[in-house]
């Protein structure tokens, strides 16, 4: 072996070696495969076909920083603010839900002006007008904080568990997302984790935001097709399909990043931005 090297050392020429190059590759691949990743994350790296989607997916990653997360507890109590105050709401005794099956108008109207929802048509006091308060108790059944049981929601176990603890709760957030329920949502959202948790940059102007927008859902759409991921009737996804298959989880970024109810003027600011991208990074290696 030692010979062989040495001829073909001697034939080359160290003129044409590049090991700027070779360095670059090598942390590319390096980089598809961080240890801080979720099996989640592995997968879906593994599941990656194509040289341009998976150099691709390598820069996302890479640029999510995935490997020194830091929560202060101030952060955390922000964005899970929401949640806690629903199960306090809740408390020990639960609440008797409607016969459709809502929260009753009090505390639907208890949500509106402590939480500060803006701008909804109506009085604030029928949930299945008031999106946001609906989205909140849903999203928070889902993550195994509340239950129904015989037109009863109750605080779970967990839920009286990290009720009083910010940082273990936002982990639990974490952990639980994608809340979406088929695969090719939960590919779809764990992309959409990766795209924000690399964005480096905060887009303030209104037209230059839906543009940034519209081309991370090309790139999600991209990176699904690259997964094997086809319609019904065999074409590509599109663009336009990505918002409904996040829509689950994007409900859970928007809520622990700018409150229950989150208009698109919050989402161009600094301080949502870093919250997005701190829920995607955990949920990332969770």
């Amino acid at each position: 072996m030692s010979q062989w090297l040495t001829f073909v050392g001697k034939s080359l020429g160290h003129d044409r070696i590049d090991l700027s190059k070779i360095n670059d590759e090598i942390a590319g691949a390096l980089a598809l495969h961080p240890r801080a990743a979720s099996d989640q994350l592995k997968d879906l790296i593994n599941r990656c076909q194509g040289v341009a989607a998976r150099n691709r997916l390598a820069r996302l990653i890479s640029s999510a920083r995935l490997d020194s997360i830091t929560v202060d507890p101030e952060t955390a109590n922000a964005m899970v603010r929401p949640y806690r105050w629903l199960l306090d709401r809740i408390g020990p005794d639960g609440i008797k839900l409607t016969k459709a099956g809502f929260l009753p108008p009090v505390h639907v109207k208890a949500a509106v002006e402590e939480l500060e929802v803006r701008d909804w048509i109506g009085a604030g006091t029928v949930e299945s007008h008031t999106p946001p308060v609906m989205w909140l108790r849903e999203t928070a059944t889902r993550l195994g904080l509340l239950r129904k049981y015989r037109g009863q929601l109750n605080v779970t176990k967990l839920g009286s568990v990290l009720r009083e603890d910010p940082l273990r709760l936002l982990a639990h957030v974490a952990k639980r997302t994608p809340i979406a329920r088929y695969p090719i949502e939960r590919d779809a959202a764990m992309i959409m984790f990766l795209t924000t948790a690399a964005g480096e940059r905060l887009v303030a102007d209104q037209q230059a935001w839906w543009q940034a927008q519209q081309a991370e859902r090309s790139h999600i759409a991209e990176l699904l097709g690259a997964l094997g991921w086809r319609t019904e009737g065999g074409d590509r996804v599109q663009a336009d399909d990505i918002g409904l298959l996040v829509s689950d989880d994007r409900q859970i970024v928007d809520l622990c990043s700018a409150g229950i109810d989150s208009p698109i003027i919050l989402r161009r600011t600094e301080q949502f931005r870093e919250r997005a991208q701190l829920l995607a990074r955990l949920a990332l290696v969770s």
